[in-house]
């Protein structure tokens, strides 16, 4: 990413929160199972997705789970991408007064690396968790 003056490029934003998504998934599906391997259940994130479509009283436990693996992630990005993925936060945009510009340059910016995780699950993340299919999914959501 390189140094910019203009507001945040959504854009930009958008296809890093994708590629953390599709790296988040990828090492949940490294993960095995827990409660429903004897279900079919291949991996923690078959699990994830099986739970959550069936509104389990477990999701807030999942949920934390993919944050702390996620925020990894997230301290392994670029200063300058982290900037940008908390700029487009909710509490980025109360920072960046409309109209208004930002040099997204290493030390320029204050992050707060939850706010990026909390924004990538609900926008990212929770719409994969829904929607990500394969047999398995299907058949314990079939049940």
């Amino acid at each position: 990413m390189s140094e910019t003056t203009a507001r945040p490029d959504m854009g930009a934003a958008y296809a890093i929160g994708e590629k953390l998504t599709r790296r988040l998934i990828r090492h949940l599906q490294t993960l095995p199972p827990g409660l429903l391997a004897a279900e079919g259940a291949a991996n923690l994130w078959d699990e994830i997705c099986v739970q959550a479509r069936r509104e389990s009283p477990l999701c807030e436990a999942y949920n934390a789970e993919m944050a702390t693996r996620l925020g990894a992630l997230v301290t392994k990005l670029p200063e300058v991408d982290r900037q940008l993925m908390w700029l487009i936060t909710d509490a980025g945009q109360r920072a960046l007064p409309e109209r208004e510009s930002v040099a997204l340059n290493p030390g320029q910016i204050t992050t707060r690396d939850h706010d990026t995780v909390r924004y990538v699950i609900s926008e990212h993340v929770a719409y994969e968790v829904w929607n990500y299919e394969n047999g398995r999914i299907r058949k314990m959501t079939d049940l």
